[in-house]
């Protein structure tokens, strides 16, 4: 229809509907009288519902204004009263004292109003701001009280003024967070509870920017290698399919009921920095991210954070009942509400700056005070079920790295689809330089016949490519996910890829013997 020309019409059209709607509304005047008598109360209290947007919020905003003035006002005058306080006391030839107890330090100000005025500032003996005196050493050794501990129990903690231990159930920590400066302990804390993780019988995620240095977690939780599920992320690209890997398996175990047999441990460190690292994100993952866990990505890369946001809710509120479990850790804790929040235990160690002291200490500047004087090894410990407490972690005894270069494993995983890793496997990229050379340089060598032979270079081509199991199933067997069939040839493919990565790996080790590049795959 064409409201230009026929503009006469429509308005007739409007005209004539709302007659019609005033003729119904006379005729059924009665009526409508009585319902508003009866019913005029719910009318106005559903208006008001729907109209509290407008006008509730404002009030409310007003009245927070008002309550912040007045206690603004309230402060001012105490400080006030106080000044005039001090004021009359130094006229009245008082002197003052300042006193900080927690740095140890006594300020005496004498009174300018008499003679000799002058300042004196005496350091006084640090006072011990953790409760009663202590009755442990310094260091305690866990092999000292092992045997206190039950097999199926964990030690989270041993209290400085007693010596007593607080010994619970795994339960109170299968999602925490370990936070604190450098140099005061968290990895030895990380490890002990690791342990106990992995003699629980949980299989083990690590995610670690600096895997490739000597102090990295990654090379301190050595004695807990061969229970990783996948070799070591390193990379960011590497960090974010080891966290969907962890997701994508939780979902099943949810959404296909696929049984809980099996204990998971993602432990990822450095999430402070880390999350804010960037990662690209192609358009066909994006759209796998939004299909399988709502993520939105509308731009080309992203950080890293919104993966460890959806990992810390998942295992905060989610996984524990699905045996499947998170540890965190960071030297920073402003700007990681959203992991504090998700926590079930958290772990604080040292920490300098009184701002960050505060925050770890859930805002209680009592316990912030405390956490600024910690020594190495002291924790403040709280969770859901149960209230802070100052406990001492002991020392754990941690592997010694012997070979200081070598190269701990590493995942490079390109496919969308990380649900089909296994521990055998080995992911290769573009970006993977060095092993892509040894393969390119190198022909492969015969094994079994030509045709194994000539399907094994085709496989290393697409895994060079980036191409994912189901995509390299599809190509080379012609045979889509799920079924016998699949199966069949999913087990033929892991086999390849296993001689693949021993024959990459050998001639990484021949021509770089310098560098200790070694790997051992566990079968």
């Amino acid at each position: 229809m064409n409201i230009k020309k026929n503009w006469a019409e429509l308005l007739l059209a409007i005209c004539a509907g709302f007659g019609l709607i005033g003729v119904t509304i006379w005729l059924n005047m009665t009526a409508i009288t009585l319902w508003w008598h009866a019913n005029w109360y719910w009318v106005l209290a559903v208006a008001a519902l729907v109209t509290s947007r407008w006008w509730a919020v404002p009030l409310w905003r007003a009245y927070l204004a008002i309550s912040d003035h007045l206690h603004t006002r309230e402060i001012q005058q105490q400080h006030k009263m106080m000044l005039a306080g001090v004021a009359a006391k130094l006229h009245e030839g008082f002197d003052t004292e300042y006193h900080h107890q927690p740095l140890g330090l006594q300020l005496k100000v004498h009174n300018p109003y008499t003679k000799n005025s002058q300042v004196k500032v005496q350091e006084v003996a640090a006072q011990q701001i953790e409760g009663p005196k202590e009755v442990i050493p310094s260091v305690v050794a866990y092999n000292a009280i092992a045997d206190q501990i039950p097999s199926d129990r964990s030690l989270l903690g041993i209290y400085p003024e007693t010596g007593n231990l607080e010994i619970v159930e795994p339960e109170r920590y299968k999602t925490a967070w370990f936070v604190g400066g450098s140099n005061t302990g968290k990895t030895n804390t990380v490890y002990g509870k690791v342990s106990d993780m992995v003699r629980w019988g949980a299989k083990i995620i690590i995610a670690d920017n600096h895997a490739f240095k000597k102090d990295s977690l990654a090379n301190k939780l050595k004695d807990f290698h061969g229970r990783l599920l996948i070799p070591i992320a390193q990379t960011d690209e590497q960090i974010k399919n080891a966290i969907i890997f962890f997701l994508r398996e939780f979902k099943r175990r949810r959404d296909q009921g696929k049984p809980c047999t099996e204990k998971w441990l993602l432990v990822a460190d450095e999430v402070n920095a880390t999350a804010n690292h960037m990662v690209r994100i192609s358009k066909e993952e994006a759209a796998s991210l939004l299909e399988e866990f709502g993520i939105k990505i509308e731009g080309e890369f992203v950080k890293l954070q919104v993966f460890f946001k959806l990992l810390a809710e998942t295992c905060g509120y989610e996984a524990r009942g699905f045996e499947m479990f998170g540890y965190f850790i960071s030297q920073k804790v402003a700007g990681l509400h959203w992991l504090r929040n998700a926590m079930m235990t958290v772990f604080v160690h040292g920490l300098l700056m009184d701002s960050e002291a505060l925050l770890a200490a859930n805002n209680n500047r009592k316990h912030a005070e405390l956490v600024k004087a910690f020594k190495v090894g002291r924790t403040l410990v709280y969770g859901l079920d149960f209230d802070p407490v100052v406990l001492q972690q002991p020392k754990y005894e941690i592997a010694q790295i012997v070979d200081t270069t070598a190269e701990v494993p590493v995942l490079e995983p390109t496919s969308n689809e990380p649900e089909q890793a296994d521990s055998n496997l080995i992911y290769f990229s573009p970006h993977q330089k060095r092993i892509e050379a040894e393969i390119d340089t190198e022909p492969l060598q015969a094994q079994k016949n030509e045709e194994d032979e000539a399907r094994i270079a085709r496989i290393t081509l697409l895994m060079m490519g980036g191409k994912s199991v189901n995509k390299i199933i599809k190509e080379e067997w012609g045979l889509d996910s799920g079924g016998g069939a699949y199966q069949a040839a999913l087990a033929e493919l892991r086999e390849i890829q296993k001689v693949i990565a021993s024959r990459a790996m050998s001639r990484i080790d021949r021509s770089a013997p310098e560098a200790g590049l070694k790997y051992q795959e566990e079968v």
